[in-house]
């Protein structure tokens, strides 16, 4: 099967804008890139760039009765209205940021036998 090649007119500025029958926008591609509305992604799936919400503090990843399994990060940020924080991994225990005093806290970790 041969590529499908749709190319504009002129060198900026044109969409392709795919639609539902309803005549909302399923896809839409411009020059910054590409909107995919209501994704379902199966089987493993990966990204070159950043992968986030269009609009800030609006989506969720996961819900009450869809959890993510497991999380793999660097060190993690959390950020809301009341403050704002990151977790370290240090080599042998874990420390919290405060961001917006910038003081560090010692996670104090107790081994359970």
């Amino acid at each position: 099967m041969a590529d499908l090649i749709i190319k504009p007119n002129s060198a900026t500025g044109d969409k392709l804008i795919l639609q539902d029958r309803a005549g909302g926008a399923v896809l839409t591609t411009a020059d910054s890139g590409a909107t995919i509305a209501n994704v379902t992604i199966t089987g493993d799936t990966t990204t070159t760039g950043h992968f986030s919400p269009t609009v800030d503090d609006s989506k969720d990843l996961g819900s009450a009765t869809k959890q993510w399994r497991n999380i793999y990060t660097g060190d993690l940020h959390l950020k809301n209205e009341r403050g704002s924080w990151t977790v370290i991994e240090e080599e042998d225990y874990l420390t919290l940021r405060n961001n917006k005093t910038d003081k560090v806290y010692k996670l104090v970790m107790e081994e359970i036998e």
